[in-house]
């Protein structure tokens, strides 16, 4: 199991796993489970980090080739209608893991120091509702801001 988060009524858990896709769960009846269904055009496999962002599942997956950053649309039963790639194959994606959502913008570590770095500076990336912009790496991204 890698990346879990709740629906903003925190009444269903998703939980991210590396093979099998995600899972979700009811709160309030955990036996009440069962594995999303991933569009033809996504795969479910690789995903690390997994955060709810207005009715919609940001996913981290950097355990398949190319690694990338999609945004999963659900409808109101908290299926998978379709996806969107946000971002992939960018040169800092050596090990992107853990994001976190503010207001209406997405961080995530792009090389998490799991693995050897691709650099010898820790690079975050983040992404706003309306376009995508990146931040070159963290300490750049504190005096941006």
């Amino acid at each position: 199991m890698q990346g879990l988060t709740f629906n903003d009524k925190q009444s269903e858990l998703f939980i991210a796993d590396y093979l099998k896709g995600i899972l979700r769960i009811n709160i309030a009846n955990p036996s009440e489970r069962n594995w999303l269904e991933f569009p033809v055009n996504a795969t479910k496999k690789g995903i690390d980090g997994l955060l709810w962002y207005n009715k919609t599942l940001l996913a981290i997956h950097n355990g398949a080739k190319p690694i990338r950053v999609v945004q999963y649309f659900l409808n109101d039963g908290n299926e998978i209608l379709s996806a969107k790639v946000l971002d992939n194959n960018r040169p800092e994606f050596n090990e992107p893991a853990l994001g976190t959502v503010v207001g209406n913008k997405f961080y995530f570590f792009a090389n998490a120091p799991t693995r050897k770095p691709s650099t010898s500076r820790t690079s975050l990336v983040s992404y706003t509702e309306e376009k995508s912009n990146h931040a070159d790496t963290l300490s750049n991204f504190i005096a941006h801001e």
